[in-house]
């Protein structure tokens, strides 16, 4: 068995932006999005972190570069199938999101972005552990300015 761990934090855009908010693969509603080329899915994005760590770094940045710039693909859900078909020799027991933001709050988000999760991986919502916490103005992530992640992955071959 191996735990693997992936982290990302992005910034808020402006918010007159007119591109969403994406976490988990689920849309939040009446919020700016994320500074990225992409969709900016924090959640989505720690988890592929992890397993880029896995396939080789420099090997997860070209399918993520890949994806972008010569697909013109943003969306965080197609990065993730790929890092998943890369990793395909891997079983994912059970992955754990930490979500640090202060704006918006997730509460009514938390078991959407857990079902999601759930299909997307193929495991049961028990495998699947999500919590947001504020850390009292201590990081600029926590006073307002964006989302930051840390994904714990276990994984058996």
């Amino acid at each position: 068995m191996r735990v693997i761990i992936g982290q990302i934090a992005r910034r808020y855009l402006p918010e007159a932006s007119s591109k969403p908010l994406v976490l988990g693969g689920i849309i939040i509603s009446d919020h700016e999005g994320l500074m990225d080329v992409s969709d900016g899915d924090c959640v989505l994005q720690s988890l592929c972190q992890a397993l880029g760590s896995i396939m080789g770094y420099s090997r997860f940045l070209q399918v993520y570069d890949d994806l972008i710039e010569k697909d013109g693909i943003t969306d965080s859900v197609v990065l993730l199938e790929r890092c998943l078909a890369m990793n395909k020799n891997l079983k994912i027991n059970q992955v754990s999101f930490s979500i640090e933001i202060k704006r918006p709050t997730l509460f009514e988000q938390i078991e959407k972005m857990q079902d999601n999760l759930s299909k997307l991986l193929k495991l049961s919502k028990e495998r699947v552990s999500l919590s947001y916490f504020e850390a009292s103005g201590l990081t600029d992530v926590s006073c307002g300015d964006g989302v930051k992640v840390l994904c714990a992955l276990t994984l058996s071959d």
